[in-house]
């Protein structure tokens, strides 16, 4: 006879499939659920990340047109008379921005790495020059306030609370601040640090929170637990039970020689199988005692 072929081997994701039925249906069942759950975050990602950056860029022009509004007021008043107009503000309040006046623009430890961050500093110099073409030089930045400073050596962090209570949120959780610097005049710095509509907008530019991907783990987590437990367990039960009279073959009852019954349970066209196999071994059984 000739050598009959090797059998090829096995691809290599068949070592990773299951060879029970109830372990193939809940691969499948986990896996469908896992990228159905998936593509759905991908989509409200992509659309909280687009809302985020809308409402940045609106965020980031209002705080302009505002800062473009308060450099033209301190540029019209005369120099001398612009410490008392600040030392009224710290005291009566009633401008969303804290502003102090330099001879140099002050070093800003700026926060990186945030697409956020990034979006509002550009978009906020764009309406800032949209405004005051006339300007020359001008820095803007975010801005951690326990890090921030107002001039050499005097930080954020150090100044009176009633002056930056009613602008800035430093604790308990403290807010990113935007920091504006801009030039009056030749060795004349304005510093202009406030707070985004927003405080927290940052936290927004998280596509899923971690406490919003636990509010989907857990009902997904529940609902492969029942269906794999209660629902496979119930479809593949009757099928067990069917190879097993398979393989029993055509045993026979020790106390009352009969054959042993399968249990007509589960769907509809288990039932009919189970009668159909029924059936068909009392046939065999018969024929096979008619020959005896």
């Amino acid at each position: 006879m000739p050598d009959l072929p090797d059998t090829p081997p096995p691809p290599w994701w068949m070592r990773w499939w299951p060879a029970s039925l109830l372990g193939r249906l809940t691969l499948v069942m986990v896996a469908g659920v896992l990228i159905t759950q998936l593509a759905g975050n991908a989509i409200w990602a992509r659309q909280l990340r687009a809302k985020a950056l809308d409402d940045t860029d609106k965020a980031a022009q209002y705080l302009g047109h505002g800062a473009a509004n308060t450099i033209r007021f301190f540029r019209s008043v005369p120099p001398a008379y612009r410490p008392l107009l600040i030392q009224q503000f710290r005291e009566m309040g009633g401008t969303r921005f804290f502003v102090h006046l330099g001879t140099a623009p002050v070093a800003v430890p700026a926060i990186t790495g945030q697409e956020l961050a990034t979006r509002a500093v550009d978009t906020r110099q764009a309406t800032l020059k949209a405004d005051l073409p006339f300007l020359n030089h001008s820095q803007a930045a975010f801005a951690w306030p326990d890090q921030l400073q107002v001039s050499e050596g005097a930080r954020l962090a150090d100044l009176p609370d009633n002056w930056v209570r009613d602008i800035l949120l430093v604790k308990p959780d403290a807010a990113p601040v935007l920091v504006l610097q801009a030039e009056l005049e030749p060795g004349n710095w304005l510093y202009l640090a406030a707070l985004m509509p927003n405080p927290y907008f940052l936290q927004s530019g998280q596509a899923l929170p971690w406490q919003q991907l636990l509010l989907q783990t857990l009902p997904l987590a529940v609902v492969l637990l029942l269906s794999t437990v209660l629902v496979l367990r119930w479809i593949t039960r009757p099928l067990a039970q069917l190879s097993e009279a398979a393989a029993a073959g055509f045993e026979r009852d020790s106390k009352d020689d009969r054959l042993l019954k399968l249990p007509e349970t589960g769907s509809r066209e288990f039932v009919n199988t189970a009668r159909a196999f029924s059936a068909m071994r009392q046939r065999i059984q018969q024929y096979l005692e008619d020959r005896e």
